[in-house]
């Protein structure tokens, strides 16, 4: 059996007669050698002096760092082609010692430099990856190069060492080896090669074996604790089957295969996992094929020769020394192996940290990130990482760093925690595990502003608003922008392509004077509520009032008129007040009609014939500004007469003669009551033009203004009145007569 172990950095290789497997241990980790190819040439050198070996150096393997070594892929397979000496009695030794002088010349491959999770093969290889021992110069010539030792005294073998490497992986577990084997063979776990942690079951196990040709092969199986695994077979078993020393799990057929018929062969095993966490095992499988041929050696010199697709033709010469003969004959053993290796691995437990973000705005890209480690701090590289959200997986591998990340350009759907699940599964090295995230899409946030004027004349304000993505810049169409003014709500419009939104009709709702508008964006499913507030200053519309009342008129008739309009566009502005003063002392108001006309019949106390100057004014509102006008009115006293002997039905007896020629007016009205008597002296007179109506002014002695209007309805009088005001106080009711008779003449 070849025996592998770590001795200073490096592979140490043994080989012993008898078994073709392989079994490869090292500290924790399994060594896999794939297609490594071994020639051995050897030839008794007899004398009467032995000549004595150094030490004896059995396959050195490249320098190999442990720590970068990941044994990914659990196949292996080898190639070997051994010239061996057999001495006059046909007997193989066991081993060179240098008790039986004899030489050995080994070709052997290096291993490569870069092992995790895959093997590079060096290609086209050269001599300069060779070493011989003890050290010579080769020389060419016609393209064959040679290495000559010539009397090699004082060395007991002769070494060259070759650096290749190459496999062929299969995930299924199933593997075709060389077509120089002639055969294919595969092995297979019935069952599955997990084990959970401190599980114990059974397990059976089927190698299946078909020639490619007519062929006999020794396969061989170890069923045993490889590499010091956690995984211990027992009740091993192989049906058939030889079994091997040196173990209990090392079993052994000589198998005739004809060419394309497969033949299976069947082991089992009780195996329990002692590690706290699942376990994969696979046992050692190999297949080999030895042919012989032999031939009578130059008593001269022994040379070896072959010639390799990637070196070309080599050539090793020996020259024995004086004093040494030569015996027996050259035997070429041509050994071709096929090594699956063994798996007893724990999986190692592993640990996820969430690295990416824990929120985002609703409609922009998510990214998440996390990081696979093993032992706490040793990134786990190459190995798929799931991301469950919102019932859609994502995976990404992670990278030299331990790390994967996934992005989602769309973003997640709503608004909201949304829980993300990691995970890693397990696989033949470490155990999976799992953790949960939340990330929370946020709103996204908004930005409103108030775009309409905030200096205008009544009526021509503009409301209008523009409501921006405050992460973009861009404006959100179709979306509701509310108005208020000082508080109160007074409409709302839809943004349009822009983001841009106009209430139309409410600017009659800002009247004059400063308001505060705020317009307002609502929260919405994706989006967050805004608002913005500006101060709007309205001054009033400008209007035009004009005197349209009397020019000149009779005492006591005279009718005051105002006009009211819409400077700007000349429009009468309707229900609006206007205020009259006479001589700047206010006589009235009155409201405007449909045309902007305000009329009002003055107050006769302040009126005495003559010019007076009349003022219209409106003192402006919420919508217009205010305006003035002035005008002239002349009063003037009526030609005419008006007597009478009355008795008003209040009890006040009054009697009067007032007369005028139109320029001076006289005459006296008595009033007496049994509480009060009054004489005024008349000082206006005016009368109606149908002389049914007139009106008569006059001072008492102590300066009280008398009004007196006279209503002569005809005859006998009973139907006239009278009404007597003094400084605006009635003295007579509401004039009714019950005795005598009034007349107004001519």
């Amino acid at each position: 059996m070849r025996w592998c172990s770590v001795v200073g950095g490096v592979i140490k290789v043994d080989r012993r007669k008898g078994d073709t497997a392989m079994r490869v241990t090292r500290h924790a980790c399994a060594i896999e050698l794939a297609f490594a190819s071994f020639f051995v040439a050897s030839v008794s050198l007899i004398g009467a002096t032995p000549v004595p070996a150094a030490a004896h150096v059995d396959g050195v393997i490249a320098p190999l760092s442990l720590n970068d070594f990941v044994p990914t892929l659990p196949w292996s397979a080898e190639y070997t082609e051994k010239l061996q000496h057999f001495t006059s009695d046909n007997v193989v030794p066991d081993e060179v010692r240098p008790s039986n002088p004899s030489w050995e010349l080994t070709l052997s491959h290096f291993f490569g430099a870069s092992l995790p999770g895959s093997i590079t093969v060096a290609t086209p290889l050269n001599t300069a990856n060779w070493f011989v021992s003890p050290a010579v110069t080769p020389t060419t010539d016609a393209g064959v190069t040679t290495y000559r030792w010539e009397n090699p005294s004082g060395f007991g073998a002769l070494n060259a060492f070759l650096s290749s490497l190459g496999r062929t992986p299969n995930p299924a577990d199933r593997f075709s080896t060389p077509s120089s084997l002639g055969a294919s063979i595969a092995r297979e776990s019935v069952g599955g090669n997990r084990i959970d942690a401190g599980a114990t079951l059974s397990r059976s196990y089927v190698i299946t074996a078909v020639g490619s040709s007519d062929v006999t092969v020794d396969i061989s199986v170890f069923l045993d604790r490889v590499f010091g695994g956690p995984v211990s077979p027992s009740n091993q078993q192989c049906e058939g089957a030889r079994v091997l020393g040196g173990g209990s799990g090392g079993f052994a057929w000589t198998v005739n295969l004809r060419q394309g018929t497969p033949v299976s062969l069947r082991c089992s095993a009780t195996l329990t996992n002692t590690a706290t966490t699942p376990a994969y095992y696979m046992p050692i499988v190999s297949a080999t094929r030895t042919e012989q041929t032999s031939t009578a050696p130059d008593n001269s010199r022994v040379q070896y020769a072959f010639t390799s697709a990637l070196l070309g033709s080599v050539a090793f010469d020996v020259t024995p020394g004086a004093g040494v003969i030569w015996e027996g004959h050259l035997t070429k053993t041509s050994i071709r192996t096929v090594f699956m290796n063994p798996l007893n691995q724990a999986l190692v437990p592993t640990q996820l940290t969430y690295l990416g973000a824990t929120s985002g705005y609703y409609g922009e890209g998510v990214t998440f990130s996390a990081r696979l480690n093993h032992h706490g701090a040793f990134p786990v590289v190459q190995r798929p990482v799931r991301f469950d959200v919102d019932s859609v997986s994502y995976t990404a591998t992670t990278g030299a760093d331990g790390i994967a990340t996934v992005s989602i350009p769309a973003g997640l759907d709503t608004v909201g925690p949304h829980l993300v699940t990691i995970s890693s599964a397990d696989d033949l090295f470490f155990l999976g595990t799992s953790l949960t995230a939340t990330f929370i899409v946020v709103r996204r946030p908004t930005t409103t502003t108030f775009t309409g004027t905030t200096t205008a004349i009544y009526g021509e304000a503009r409301l209008a608003g523009a409501l921006v993505d405050s992460r973009t810049g861009a404006g959100l169409a179709g979306q509701s922008l509310s108005f208020s003014i000082d508080g109160a709500a007074v409409g709302s419009a839809v943004t349009n392509d822009g983001g841009a939104a106009e209430l139309s009709a409410a600017s009659d709702r800002l009247g004059v004077g400063t308001h505060e508008v705020t317009v307002a964006f609502a929260q919405t499913a994706t989006h967050e509520a805004s608002t913005a507030t500006s101060q709007v200053t309205i001054t009033g519309r400008q209007t035009l009032t004009i005197y349209t009342g009397d020019r000149t008129a009779a005492f006591g008739f005279a009718t005051l008129a105002g006009r009211l309009t819409d400077d700007q566009s000349g429009a009468p502005l309707a229900g609006r007040t206007l205020t009259f003063t006479i001589d700047g002392v206010s006589v009235g108001a009155a409201s405007t009609d449909a045309s902007g006309t305000a009329t009002i019949a003055p107050g006769l106390a302040a009126l005495t014939p003559g010019g007076h100057d009349v003022g219209v004014v409106f003192a402006g509102d919420a919508s217009h500004a205010a305006s003035a006008a002035s005008g002239r009115i002349v009063f003037t006293n009526s030609r005419g007469k008006v007597t009478g002997d009355v008795e008003t039905a209040d009890g006040a007896h009054v009697t009067f003669s007032v007369q005028s020629d139109g320029t001076s007016t006289s005459g006296t009205l008595r009033l007496a009551r049994s509480t009060q008597k009054t004489t005024v002296s008349i000082m206006a007179l005016g009368i109606s033009t149908d002389r049914t109506r007139a009106v008569a002014y006059g001072e008492t002695a102590s300066g009280d203004r008398i009004v007196a209007e006279f209503a002569d309805l005809g005859e006998p009088g009973r139907a006239d009145r009278l009404i007597v005001s003094m400084n605006g106080v009635t003295l007579t009711g509401d004039g009714a007569l019950i005795e005598g008779n009034l007349q107004i003449h001519d």
